[in-house]
């Protein structure tokens, strides 16, 4: 098993799970960017976010090079992204605070991008996993939420699982239990608290609602 991360020198980073030995490394083309999430397709394709760079890269199974998908002013700020049960790709934007589907180009066909209607404001929308059907986890960052966003046509339901979190970047769940960890991150920004102890970081766990 294996699983893709991101690296600070931007290139795209995969690991064995089960044993920790590096598989590669895959340089970001230029001009760089931020690696900032990674979602496997059907595929088994690797697709990467670029938020600065508003681009969407992917790397084929098997492939030795990332290629540039998509590139488009809107996905500047893009952040979160995963495929839904209907082969989209969905993301979130971080710094417009927004959720997004995109048909990724296809057989001379350009993407296609469609900004959902979210029921609620959003408050920097990070880390995105599709659980099934039509639901989606997303960590907020800047609000500090985990939660649950249900898809229907065009409308995003969002539904809070648990708010207080300290600048939450990551999220998962693993059989019915939500994982969602916190990322202090203004320790890293915030001249006052530079240099201070953050305390311990925190996988919360959180139940899973029923559909």
């Amino acid at each position: 098993m294996s699983r893709g991360a991101c690296a600070r020198t931007v290139r795209g980073v995969a690991f064995d799970l089960d044993s920790g030995r590096l598989i590669g490394r895959w340089p970001f083309p230029a001009p760089g960017g931020t690696c900032n999430d990674i979602a496997i397709a059907r595929d088994g394709s690797a697709y990467a976010s670029d938020t600065p760079g508003g681009r969407i890269l992917r790397l084929p199974k098997g492939g030795s090079a990332l290629e540039v998908t998509v590139i488009d002013e809107r996905l500047k700020g893009i952040d979160g992204l995963d495929f839904g049960a209907d082969g989209a790709l969905y993301w979130n934007n971080v710094q417009k605070n927004e959720l997004w589907r995109v048909m990724l180009p296809a057989a001379g066909r350009p993407a296609q991008f469609t900004l959902l209607e979210a029921s609620e404001k959003m408050g920097g929308p990070d880390g995105l996993r599709h659980i099934g059907g039509n639901r989606f986890l997303q960590a907020e960052g800047t609000s500090g939420r985990a939660t649950l966003i249900t898809v229907k046509g065009n409308e995003a339901r969002i539904q809070v699982l648990k708010d207080g979190l300290n600048s939450s970047p990551g999220i998962t769940l693993i059989g019915d239990t939500v994982y969602v960890v916190e990322g202090k991150i203004q320790y890293l920004f915030n001249p006052e608290l530079r240099g201070k102890d953050p305390g311990p970081f925190k996988a919360i766990a959180i139940p899973l609602p029923k559909p």
